[in-house]
């Protein structure tokens, strides 16, 4: 899908997006560069713009290769290879060259990796210093070390070396260093070894190249082992190994940890050997990385048999033999693998090659042809993000979208119309002919929707009988046409159960950055259009400032509640959470309510934003705290469980309050669980993670509330000290009817329990949910099933 729709130059569109995708890459956002590459390379392929199209493709592959789709990355790389070929740009086949090199090395094919590197060498000028070629260099140097061939590397380090020093790349010139310290010892040259490893050394700490410190002083001390100076080599692995520790380097440290071990096996110091094989192998497990394993498992069952325990050394190996029967049915799987991908691959090659002749030969005029390979997504991603009923966008995606086409449109000054569309007199279809018909027609509205918009718009189903629009480059101008698109999808009627049925629909727009700039604004806007349209029976209606609700009842809540925490207006209710195995309670979760003297007790959705807006969620979120653990510490043997503000967690006293809060009412820290939703986490992950571990440190338990909602997802939370995960009540509610809901919560579980984290289910209102989440191992359960909000 395009994100332009104002009739400029597409080349110069497709660049854009190119760079977008790149950048959005590059800090590691693979959704946002996905959508914003694939936009791209729509605009290349239709337009034939080849040398686009290669650039494309080839900046695609890594961002497939980073999120799983590792088939389809190869074929992008081969075809971005083929356009490169035809238009005869050497250089250009080398960086892709380069990128298949890199793809196969992660794949374990060594061999063929090789292949690549080599061919892509073969396409650089060799006369001068060029940094492509020397990267290139480098790889073969490093392909030909985990061949076993060192003698085969030499020369290419040093070429590549020579290029770095060239080029005056300081951080290229310290690997090169290191990496022939390494060679060179392998070699038997421990003179010149050493004095690779010595330069190498100071550059890295001269420059502050961390992770090549690691590498030059594990090649040192490689060096003083060779040379027969145990306690240099000591000292040596000793400093790299806390290097390693500081950077969370794995592979670094399990080295370091067997070169230590083997250094003080040398110096008759058995216990320290001992301790630093059982480290590495600790380290390796938590890794999951196999090879690792077996690699200590080997080396510390020849320690054993050296310090005559010989048990010890039988049962090692024998656990070493069993690790090594699955790597080896891994490695045929895998291989297996790589076989079916180049089958895929060799018939998406000839699918293009045959689109090619077909342009050629002008047999087809305006089709588009490029291939449409089905998208391998995993599973629950395509459950999480799109509409079992109709097959569209659902409102996680839909949102997804709007963010990334509204910053492509803020980046060259463009406009993005929203549509909302609501069918009339729905309810009545639904009531007569039953909800299967009302079904049918929710997904024959999607069909003909996606059959008149092009394919730039987004469609996407928000619930019930709503449907979204995102219209890129669309101006005031431009929304007549596609309300009248829209209009046409409903003229003929429709057939539902052998009765025909006319509907019509209202439809409303908001456009930015004239209306909003973000999505909320835009969808709220729409939506009042839409009413609009709806009650007085217009084709379609535009925002505009008179549709706005009179602030006024707003401003009397707001400014109600500066002075409710003061009249002591505010109460907490509390809600139970149940052992799900048992019923038995184990917590209870403090929930905030506004006893209005006037207007009775105030909706949490309607004073809770205007407390964040005006920034009084500090005050009262403080309170709340205050005033929970207070409770709490009454209870026997009971946890509080308190929901925390972005605003809140975001300020730097937030664990001084905490701390306070505890203190004052004497509650012990573990009984205190604070709620948490990911996109706070989100916002700044890495002040987060230090924060959370400053209040684990105290003993509080973390949650992570409303799960499923946000965009993270369970393997980056691994980052954060979790306790529990609390799965949101959109996805419970249907549980108990094999809903796609079902799939969602039942890998939730699993994964989090993978990962050492309690779930509970939230919203459980009827017998079936508590026993579905019973029988599915979830810990704990919360809703009015079991239990609902009360004072104390």
């Amino acid at each position: 899908m395009t994100a332009f729709q104002d009739g400029s130059d597409p080349l110069r569109q497709g660049q854009t997006l190119l760079s977008i995708g790149r950048v959005l890459r590059d800090r590691g956002d693979h959704s946002g560069a996905a959508s914003a590459l694939e936009q791209a390379l729509a605009l290349a392929t239709r337009h034939h713009l080849r040398r686009l199209e290669g650039d494309v493709r080839n900046a695609l592959a890594p961002v497939y290769h980073q999120t799983g789709s590792t088939g389809r990355a190869l074929k992008e790389l081969h075809l971005s290879l083929d356009i490169r070929r035809d238009l005869a740009d050497p250089a250009a086949q080398a960086s892709t060259m380069n990128n298949l090199g890199a793809l196969y090395t992660d794949l374990g094919d060594y061999a063929r990796a090789l292949d690549y590197h080599l061919s892509a060498l073969r396409l650089l000028d060799p006369s001068g210093p060029d940094r492509t070629a020397a990267r290139c260099r480098a790889n073969v140097g490093r392909l030909y070390m985990l061949l076993g061939q060192p003698q085969a590397g030499e020369p290419h380090y040093r070429e590549a070396l020579k290029a770095f020093q060239a080029l005056g790349d300081l951080h290229g010139e310290a690997m090169m260093t290191a990496n022939l310290s390494e060679t060179l010892t392998r070699l038997g040259d421990a003179p010149a070894a050493l004095h690779f490893a010595q330069r190498a050394l100071a550059a890295a700490e001269q420059f502050g190249f961390v992770q090549i410190r690691t590498l030059a002083l594990t090649a040192l001390g490689e060096v003083h082992v060779v040379l027969g100076d145990a306690p240099a080599a000591q000292v040596a692995f000793e400093q790299a190994l806390g290097a390693a520790r500081t950077e969370h380097d794995t592979d670094a440290q399990i080295q370091a940890l067997l070169d230590l071990a083997g250094v003080h096996g040398s110096l008759g110091r058995p216990d320290l050997a001992a301790a630093e094989y059982d480290e590495a192998l600790t380290v390796a497990l938590c890794s999951g990385r196999k090879p690792a394993q077996l690699r200590v498992l080997e080396r510390r069952a020849a320690f054993d048999a050296q310090q005559g325990q010989h048990a010890a050394a039988y049962a090692h190996l024998t656990t070493a033999r069993e690790l090594d029967g699955q790597i080896r049915s891994e490695q045929n799987e895998r291989q297996l693998r790589n076989v079916e991908l180049q089958y895929e691959l060799d018939l998406a090659r000839q699918k293009a090659e045959v689109d090619r002749a077909l342009k050629d030969a002008a047999l087809i005029a305006q089709a588009d042809a490029e291939a449409q390979v089905q998208d391998r997504t995993r599973e629950l991603e395509r459950l999480a993000l799109y509409d079992a009923l109709t097959g569209l966008p659902n409102r996680v995606l839909f949102r997804d979208r709007l963010t990334v086409t509204l910053a492509q449109a803020a980046s060259i000054s463009g406009q993005v119309a929203v549509g909302v569309l609501d069918l009339d007199r729905f309810k009545n279809i639904n009531d007569t002919l039953g909800h299967t018909a009302g079904d049918e027609l929710l997904a024959s509205v999607a069909a003909r929707l996606c059959e008149v918009l092009p394919a730039s718009t987004t469609v996407a189903r928000m619930g019930g009988d709503e449907f979204l629009l995102i219209v890129p480059g669309a101006g005031h101008a431009d929304l007549e046409q596609t309300a009248w698109l829209v209009t046409s999808a409903f003229t003929a009627p429709f057939v539902l159960h052998g009765q025909t049925v006319v509907v019509r629909p209202s439809l409303g727009f908001a456009v930015s950055p004239d209306h909003a700039c973000e999505p909320d604004g835009l969808l709220r806007r729409a939506d009042l259009a839409m009413y609009e349209a709806k009650r007085d029976r217009l084709e379609f209606a535009v925002f505009r400032d008179a549709l706005e609700p009179a602030p006024s009842s707003t401003l009397t809540l707001e400014a109600a509640l500066h002075g409710a925490l003061a009249r002591q207006e505010l109460e907490l209710h509390y809600q139970p959470l149940f052992r799900t195995s048992d019923r038995v309670m184990i917590a209870k979760e403090a929930l905030l309510r506004w006893r209005h003297p006037e207007l009775g007790l105030i909706s949490p959705a309607q004073f809770i934003p205007l407390a964040e807006e005006s920034g009084l969620i500090v005050a009262i979120g403080t309170w709340v705290l205050q005033q929970a653990c207070r409770q709490a510490a009454t209870w026997p043997g009971v946890r509080v469980a308190v929901n925390i503000s972005a605003r809140q967690f975001s300020r730097p006293d937030f664990l001084a309050v905490v701390e306070r809060a505890l203190a004052c009412s004497g509650l012990e820290p573990a009984r205190l669980e604070i709620e948490l939703t990911e996109s706070m986490l989100m916002r700044s992950p890495d002040a987060a993670a230090e924060l959370l571990r400053s209040l684990k440190a105290l003993g509080i338990r973390i949650a992570i509330d409303d799960f499923g909602t946000g965009y993270s997802s369970l393997a980056y939370l691994k980052r954060f000290p979790l306790d529990t995960l609390k799965v949101d009540q959109s996805f419970v509610r249907d549980i108990a009817q094999a809903s796609q809901d079902t799939a969602i919560v039942t890998t939730i579980i699993h994964m989090a329990h993978a990962l050492g984290l309690e779930v509970t289910g939230e919203g459980v209102e009827t017998e079936e949910q508590w026993a579905f989440l019973r029988d599915h191992a979830c810990d704990s359960v919360q809703g009015y099933l079991l239990g609902r909000p009360a004072p104390e």
